[in-house]
């Protein structure tokens, strides 16, 4: 019967009030009735992290929170075929999205801002007789190392890194790795300067 219920949950969201009942208490921490869960079961939560009404889809390899993450509303982490990891104590403003295929870690003390995009996987697009959409996609994954902070309404594409202590300028598009302890920011994201 447990194997049964538990394939129900992966196939359909459950009830909202009952999958945030059994994240709360099974990990110790706050999942707001409103949020849309699907796959609870590949998602782990850290003590103290806060969910709020946002959207959490943890197929594929799943979901790790961190201890004393807070996921504001609106946000969607979908870890698609990929997973996504995140360290304690960051943040993620409203309407944050990030997508796993090709796995997203996100460290620790790391702030996203409101209507930020990480997107662990592109489209291919070489073949002109192909549609795109059927030329199917790369997968090489995002890290955004400790103590980050990304403004608002930027996007982060897949097979980059941004290092430790850096700083994402609000509205930039990283498509190439950022140093340590950098400022970047424009379209394409550009060195501004140290920290």
């Amino acid at each position: 019967m447990w194997q049964r219920l538990k394939r129900r949950f992966e196939l359909t969201p459950g009830p909202g009030f009952l999958v945030a009942l059994y994240l709360s208490l099974r990990w110790h921490c706050r999942v707001s009735p409103a949020a849309t869960i699907r796959f609870p079961f590949r998602l782990s939560i850290g003590r103290g992290s806060r969910i709020n009404r946002c959207s959490i889809v943890a197929s594929g390899e799943g979901i790790q929170l961190g201890e004393f993450v807070d996921i504001f509303d609106g946000s969607v982490l979908n870890s698609l075929e990929g997973r996504i990891s995140i360290g304690d104590h960051s943040a993620f403003g409203p309407y944050v999205t990030i997508y796993g295929m090709g796995a997203a870690s996100i460290g620790k003390y790391v702030a996203i801002a409101a209507h930020s995009t990480v997107v662990a996987s592109n489209h291919k697009f070489s073949d002109r007789e192909t549609f795109i959409r059927l030329q199917g996609s790369t997968a090489r994954g995002i890290a955004i190392e400790d103590d980050v902070w990304v403004g608002s309404n930027c996007v982060i594409l897949d097979g980059v890194t941004i290092g430790k202590g850096s700083v994402v300028a609000a509205g930039a598009v990283v498509t190439a790795n950022v140093a340590p302890n950098s400022v970047v920011g424009g379209v394409p994201a550009r060195f501004i300067k140290e920290r």
